[in-house]
């Protein structure tokens, strides 16, 4: 049976997130076993905000982090720097882009 194209963009933002765990969990002197990653996708839409370990993430900072390759400790600051803005009544936050050229001046 052909898939709908529907099937295909989950499938393929699931093939995505594994890349992201290898980036970001599975290499580097922090690495976690495989069976170590606990994720899922809220509210079961794939493709919106999955949650790993604690941590959530959109599938845009998902897919800028594998466009942009910040390290581990880059992209980790980063999700801090969003949790607090989160917190802030008026906090204004930056995407990971633009985060990044911000740190690097």
């Amino acid at each position: 049976m052909k898939k709908t194209n529907l099937q295909k963009y989950e499938d393929s933002c699931e093939r995505l997130v594994w890349d992201f765990f290898y980036k970001y969990w599975l290499s580097g002197k922090d690495k976690i076993q495989k069976d170590e990653i606990d994720y899922y996708w809220v509210a079961d839409q794939v493709g919106g905000t999955l949650s790993v370990n604690d941590y959530f993430f959109n599938m845009d900072d998902i897919v800028q982090a594998m466009r942009l390759k910040p390290s581990r400790e880059q992209f980790f600051a980063y999700q801090s720097y969003c949790i607090d803005q989160a917190m802030e009544k008026d906090g204004i936050r930056y995407n990971l882009k633009s985060w990044i050229a911000l740190k690097s001046k």
